[in-house]
């Protein structure tokens, strides 16, 4: 896609939490190509240099902040960073997430459980906390969060859907503690998709692709562009009156679960 100059996104900020590949990616890319600057966060150095390069060979104005998201001063740390710069930050994506093996209750390690909700949840709620400050001095904006259809069905990921459920909550929450300072809170929740840590599941054989596309009616896969497509429109004014919700993008897996306890997909 070629850059648009004249977007409501050019020459303004935004910061990506997990920016350096997968969705966060995705979102980057895109937004770049409508003409925004960019900060990312992320804990992979090497990924996060790779793609502050790719940016800037673009003419993407775009600064890497190597942090892991569970450090609430290391996050604070940032934006002093950005003030001392003069970059205001308008628009936030938190888009920074763990995945978690398949266990039962009694076997799911508890710091792999703390860590998730560490990431998911706690790091997203910080963020959301001192960028919503950010955004309220620099006159508004938005914010989207990155939930997960696991939070609207229950699936064997007992830490990893729950964690994601309650950003929903904390995402509409927000909407409401948001609104007076003219910012705008909504969450996508993605569906399966072909990131790059699904396709090294299905290329090491913990994942069989048929078998999820077969529970999908459009069968098919997301891709990230597509998730970071929805991100963009709930972040830009076309969707000024839409706040606190969370919007799936899941090439219809949602409602072919319940129609699959009565028949075969079509």
């Amino acid at each position: 896609m070629a850059k648009n100059t004249h977007s409501e996104f050019s020459g303004r900020w935004t910061l990506i939490t997990g920016g350096a590949s997968g969705i966060g990616y995705a979102c980057a890319q895109h937004l770049a190509d409508l003409g925004s600057h960019l900060v990312l966060l992320d804990m992979d150095s090497t990924k996060l240099d790779q793609a502050v390069h790719s940016l800037a060979a673009k003419g993407i104005q775009a600064i890497g902040y190597s942090v892991d998201i569970t450090n609430t001063q290391a996050l604070e740390n940032v934006q002093v960073a950005l003030q001392e710069q003069g970059i205001p930050i308008r628009h936030l994506i938190t888009a920074a997430g763990v995945l978690q093996p398949m266990h039962d209750i009694n076997t799911l390690d508890q710091a792999v459980h703390d860590r998730v909700w560490d990431v998911n949840y706690h790091g997203t709620y910080h963020s959301c906390r001192i960028w919503g400050q950010a955004i309220a001095q620099a006159n508004g904006g938005s914010m989207v969060t990155v939930s997960s259809i696991t939070a609207m069905r229950p699936t064997p990921l007992l830490a990893y859907g729950p964690a994601k459920a309650a950003l929903g909550a904390l995402t509409s929450s927000l909407a409401v503690n948001y609104a007076p300072k003219n910012i705008r809170i909504n969450a996508v929740a993605p569906g399966f998709t072909l990131t790059e840590a699904l396709q090294e599941k299905f290329d090491s054989g913990q994942r069989d692709p048929s078998s999820i596309v077969d529970t999908i009616p459009m069968r098919r896969l997301a891709e990230p562009l597509e998730i970071a497509q929805a991100v963009a429109f709930l972040l830009s004014d076309q969707a000024s009156a839409i706040t606190g919700i969370t919007l799936p993008v899941d090439c219809g897996w949602l409602a072919g679960a319940s129609w699959a306890t009565y028949q075969p997909l079509p």
